[in-house]
């Protein structure tokens, strides 16, 4: 017999069979589109935002996964999140995922380097903006040739998102601390915080310490050390108490976790995404009420953090606390309308108070928000009892 006869095609290789995979922050090898259908291709499914059924969460590497706020995406957030309350969701950075699904080859072309001609078209930043970083000790080239610098892409946009959230406002504290959850969150991301230990607050401004120990504006020009504003005299940027918080979560010692978070409210007062990472780990650990004290301080002080708003909702609903969970979920859906897992809380709390007349748009919101998926299934059979 032909031995050509004997032969079986082998299956397909399907690496993410079974996946629910959900992606967030700018992909640096492709675009978002091309990677869903990746994961389709190697057996997965698509998910849109990070629910409870949702199994891998790709973390993209051009820039750092950070918000306009400073805070991580919210995606990461709620994986973190539920995450400490067990669920089986896997967080992998972009080069991971590229090499799980066999792509070394748009791995290695997301690490081409671009000359300095190439950086300052893409960042919108002029040369000697530039040349200043380079001086500050902000940005390394990776290589020069013939006396040009050539740069990494990846670290080249994690520079412009941290200059762009310095120039909006936001506190270099808050965005160092996302940082140090990230780089805790995404095993084996390179999610350096070298360029902000040099970063240092001079008055109301940030400003940068040099390798040679002089102070400079973030575009490189020398400052007068010897003289700070009146307002506040250098602070240099070191560990602390969040960052012990922070290992402490990294190891799964969320009771450990808990002491600095409480130290760091007592020493710096108040502090919204503090008081929000503490209910967190005091929920994970099946401390209820103290975690439901801490959302409702971080909502007070951030009216905005719909984040703590959708959490806050849950434990209520869990407590059986009807009214007040509808009163958080509300908030959370009208500071985001499109947030699914807000959106869902709200229509199933409204349910099981008996307001489903009222729970009907939410889950009809939710379909047009999520059309596949448990969530969906769910809310499609909500749908239908509650019509029929």
């Amino acid at each position: 017999m032909d031995s050509a006869a004997l032969r079986v095609d082998s299956p397909p290789v399907r690496p993410l069979a079974g996946q629910s995979v959900a992606f967030t922050g700018r992909l640096a090898s492709m675009t978002r589109e091309s990677a869903v259908a990746l994961a389709y291709e190697a057996g997965g499914q698509f998910s849109a935002t990070v629910t409870r059924a949702t199994t891998l969460l790709v973390v993209g590497d051009d820039g750092w996964p950070l918000g306009k706020s400073g805070r991580p995406t919210r995606s990461l957030q709620q994986a973190r999140f539920l995450q400490q309350r067990g669920a089986a969701i896997e967080i992998l950075g972009e080069a991971s995922f590229l090499k799980r699904v066999g792509l070394d080859a748009s791995l290695d072309a997301a690490r081409q380097t671009w000359s300095l001609a190439d950086v300052v078209q893409m960042l919108d930043i002029s040369r000697d903006r530039v040349r200043g970083l380079i001086q500050a000790g902000l940005i390394e080239p990776v290589q020069w040739r013939s006396g040009v610098p050539f740069f990494d892409f990846r670290d080249a946009t994690r520079l412009r998102t941290l200059l762009s959230l310095l120039e909006s406002g936001v506190k270099l504290r808050d965005i160092r601390r996302s940082l140090q959850r990230i780089r805790s969150a995404v095993p084996g991301a390179a999610q350096s915080l070298d360029a902000l230990g040099v970063l240092e607050s001079w008055g109301n401004r940030v400003v940068v310490r040099s390798r040679g120990g002089e102070l400079l504006e973030p575009a490189g020009q020398r400052l007068l050390d010897f003289e700070p504003p009146e307002t506040a005299a250098t602070i240099r940027i070191e560990g602390d108490l969040f960052d012990e918080a922070v290992r402490f979560e990294e190891q799964g010692d969320l009771e450990s976790a808990v002491e600095p978070y409480e130290k760091l409210l007592l020493k710096e007062g108040p502090d919204a995404d503090v008081c929000f990472n503490l209910g967190n780990a005091l929920f994970a650990l099946g401390r209820s009420e103290a975690a439901i004290e801490r959302f409702r301080q971080a909502v007070e002080l951030d009216p905005q953090h719909a984040e703590a708003w959708n959490n806050l909702g849950h434990l209520l609903a869990e407590a059986r606390r009807h009214g007040q969970a509808i009163g958080a979920y509300r908030r959370a859906v009208e500071i985001d309308p499109d947030w699914p897992d807000a959106r869902y809380g709200l229509a199933d709390v409204l349910d099981e108070a008996g307001f489903c007349g009222e729970a009907l748009p939410h889950w009809r919101a939710l379909l047009a928000l999520l059309p596949d998926g448990p969530l969906a299934q769910h809310a499609r059979s909500r749908l239908a009892a509650n019509v029929g």
